[in-house]
């Protein structure tokens, strides 16, 4: 499957540890929906049962976020390279989570600021708590690129590679034994698609397999996509962090994620995973970053009102209900993930307006202990997902301006 601009992966049929990168594969993916249509100039194109009673109007939300400077610190191992990269993390403190950029050279010193603003937030808003399991949140890695400059991605390539090297010799996307047979470049395709285009934004690497996540952060030309994109792939951390056990095989992750939510058990099912990650980022940054919730309003509003990225095939909203299938039964690639991203977020949307925000991190902080995903649901929201999943279809059938009622304005 082709998804321009955002999808690149080392063929996992040759690896041995095929159940893990066919989940990395997934995860790539995540910049489906964000990390490519919120940057792409198509895709940024502006065109603006259960749930009866109008939900009640939420007050405008107050910015409680504030980085707080630290000292700069750089590890002996990092000051003992040649290159400037590695660099740590210094907008605040992030213990006990280590966070190491690794900056293409025309990425600007302001825009690297930004990106690490928004990995402090996120480490506030979903891993300061009780429940979380650090062991498998860290260490991140970011590649910080400039989308329009492909050189400056693979140079950069080369440098994370001789550090990841060093310090996690095992790692298999480094190996050039491992490497892209159809990589156009003069590196590995690690930080460009095939034909040589810079990677799109993604989670490219789980803390289960790699001992490590590779956070990829395609450049914006907008503030707004740097801090909601930094959301929603920080969320993806947070989500499978949430599983402490180190050896789960990736197709149990898989499991636990949502990812095998669908009728078909084979299939890949983005809906939950996705969904949430969407939400959560589109909410807090209308939260935090602007104190109102326009942010919010706006992007869920072009899933009812837009194609989102140009394809022509009538709204996100027109495509679900004229699909005749399930919300878990659309899958990754062609079409489907837009939906499923789209819906996915609307379904959680409908989920918080009945039962809060909280609940999500309840979800996340019981999941591993409830044995699975249907039982972590069900434990959380008191039915079971399908259940809810056939009041929200009932949902939809409303107008326009009823669905919207129930987002905070």
């Amino acid at each position: 499957m082709q998804i321009p601009n955002c999808f690149h992966a080392t063929d996992t049929r040759a690896h041995p540890n095929h159940d893990f990168l066919l989940l990395i594969l997934l995860i790539v993916m995540s910049s489906i929906s964000v990390g490519c249509s919120s940057s792409d100039p198509v895709a940024t194109n502006e065109a603006v049962s259960a749930t009866l009673v109008k939900a009640e109007q939420a007050a405008a939300p107050q910015s409680t976020y504030a980085p707080s400077p630290i000292s700069e610190q750089v590890t002996s191992e990092i000051a003992a390279r040649s290159n400037q990269n590695p660099v740590a993390l210094t907008a605040c403190d992030i213990s006990p989570i280590e966070v190491l950029l690794f900056v293409a050279e025309t990425v600007p010193t302001r825009e690297q600021r930004i990106i690490e603003e928004a990995i402090c937030l996120s480490k506030q808003l979903y891993f300061d708590k009780d429940a979380t399991n650090w062991q498998m949140a860290t260490p991140v890695y970011v590649a910080a690129l400039n989308r329009y400059d492909p050189e400056s991605a693979i140079k950069l390539e080369s440098e994370y590679c001789e550090f990841i090297q060093h310090r996690h010799p095992e790692a298999w996307m480094c190996d050039p034994d491992n490497s892209n047979p159809n990589c156009e470049t003069d590196g590995l395709c690690l930080f460009t698609e095939e034909d040589g285009r810079v990677s799109g934004s993604s989670i490219s690497s789980s803390r289960h397999r790699d001992e490590f996540y590779l956070f990829i952060n395609q450049s914006h030309d907008d503030d707004a996509s740097y801090w909601y994109v930094a959301l929603h792939e920080m969320f993806h951390i947070y989500q499978i962090s949430s599983i402490a056990d180190p050896d789960i095989s990736g197709e149990g992750l898989a499991r636990f994620l949502g990812l095998r939510s669908a009728s078909n058990r084979e299939l890949d099912s983005p809906w939950w995973m996705e969904g949430t990650a969407v939400y959560m980022s589109h909410y807090y940054y209308s939260a935090e970053k602007e104190a109102t919730w326009e942010h919010l309003r706006r992007e869920m509003g072009r899933y009812l009102n837009t194609d989102y990225n140009g394809s022509g095939l009538g709204t996100i909203l027109e495509q679900y209900k004229g699909s005749g299938k399930h919300l878990a039964d659309f899958n990754y690639g062609g079409s489907d993930h837009q939906v499923a991203y789209g819906m996915g977020a609307w379904f959680v949307a409908y989920l918080v307006n009945l039962s809060g925000i909280d609940k999500i991190f309840e979800f996340y902080s019981i999941l591993e202990e409830s044995g699975g995903f249907e039982d972590a649901f069900v434990a959380t929201y008191g039915r079971s997902h399908n259940s809810y999943l056939t009041e929200f279809d009932l949902f939809l059938d409303k107008s326009k301006s009823e669905i919207m009622s129930i987002l905070p304005e």
